[in-house]
């Protein structure tokens, strides 16, 4: 029986690993530095209602993963092996990269040192209350997590100030001119200031700062000839690491030519586990090369407006927004991983 290791257990990494785990002819060991799996689309309403979406957003890998699991922090991977910061060597045949990405100074979006479930839980309710004794606030960045994050403070703060700052000129830069367009029109109407070509904003008093940008791909541990100049993870059309065959990479951090987002990530876990599962059963088989996906962005702008961007163009139609905006996607895993309300 081979041993296949995936490293992340994100959307996508859980995907490929739950997908791998029902086959008998492998077994699979998951590894995260959390003890929980986190719907990371809903973090930013988890932020206003810490106690609905917040506690329900996030699931124990022990209630979720049918395999191995493993709570630890990866220091290095070897040719067969990972290596634990506390010294555990796990072997594999077969290794799946799903680090994603990190937000170092955003810790509402992702966690940062929240490594096990109830201080991820704590975490939200300290960060719930700054945000309500706060005066107004300050959200720098004006990509889809910092459009979306205004969106959620006016709703849920009304009367208080509002501001976001971004250095480009024009608000997700990633979307279409359209979606950008739509999104400055809907954070004006709930009474956000946006200032575009904005340099370094300052508080103003009693203003709460979130910094909404740069998120870093989570790869530092990883060797620098499997990266490229962005730190992503060079992959082949078929996923496989270059130079590396029994190495995989999916999700943010790889170099896949696939938008970033969790469907592609959740495709992309499939798609590997699927590829694995062939090989073994036919080795002489061709891989089949992965199909990238395209870009469909859903951008809730508060509790009434928003923005979708989806292959036919750009759209605010409201049963689509809604999709996201009634629970952002929590119901969905919850059903899909058969987590116990």
């Amino acid at each position: 029986m081979k041993h296949i290791i995936v490293l992340g257990g994100g959307i996508g990494g859980l995907s490929a690993a739950r997908a791998l785990s029902a086959s008998a002819m492998v077994s699979v060991t998951l590894v995260d530095r959390k003890d929980y799996f986190e719907v990371t689309y809903a973090q930013l309403r988890a932020l206003v209602d810490p106690e609905r979406t917040g506690l329900l957003s996030r699931i124990p890998y022990s209630q979720i993963f049918p395999g191995g699991f493993v709570h630890g922090e990866v220091q290095r991977v070897e040719d067969g092996a990972v290596v634990l910061a506390d010294g555990a060597h796990l072997s594999f045949d077969f290794l799946v990269l799903a680090p994603g990405t990190r937000y170092p100074r955003f810790s509402i979006a992702k966690p940062t040192t929240q490594l096990r479930l109830a201080d991820r839980n704590a975490h939200n309710r300290a960060e719930f209350e700054r945000f309500r004794a706060a005066k107004g606030y300050l959200v720098l960045g004006g990509g889809a997590v910092g459009v979306e994050l205004a969106g959620e403070l006016a709703s849920a703060a009304k009367g208080k100030t509002v501001r976001l700052a971004h250095r480009g000129p024009r608000l997700m830069e990633g979307m279409a001119p359209r979606a950008s367009a739509l999104a400055l029109r809907h954070l004006t109407s709930l009474g956000v200031e946006v200032s575009l070509n904005s340099g370094i904003a300052s508080p103003l008093p009693g203003e709460l700062v979130y910094e909404a940008v740069s998120p870093e791909v989570a790869t530092d541990w990883l060797p620098s000839e499997i990266l490229d100049g962005r730190g992503r993870i060079r992959v082949e059309p078929t996923l496989q690491v270059s130079g590396r065959p029994a190495w995989y990479a999916i999700g943010d951090a790889s170099a896949a030519p696939d938008p970033k987002h969790g469907a592609n990530a959740a495709a992309q876990g499939e798609y590997v586990a699927a590829q694995i599962l062939t090989m073994l059963a036919s080795p002489d088989r061709n891989i089949k090369p992965y199909r990238s996906g395209r870009l469909v962005a859903v951008v809730p702008i508060g509790r009434s407006h928003g923005v979708a961007q989806l292959p036919i163009g750009v759209v605010a139609w409201k049963f689509i927004i809604n999709l996201k905006r009634r629970d952002f996607f929590v119901g969905r895993y919850r059903r899909e991983l058969k987590a116990r309300i």
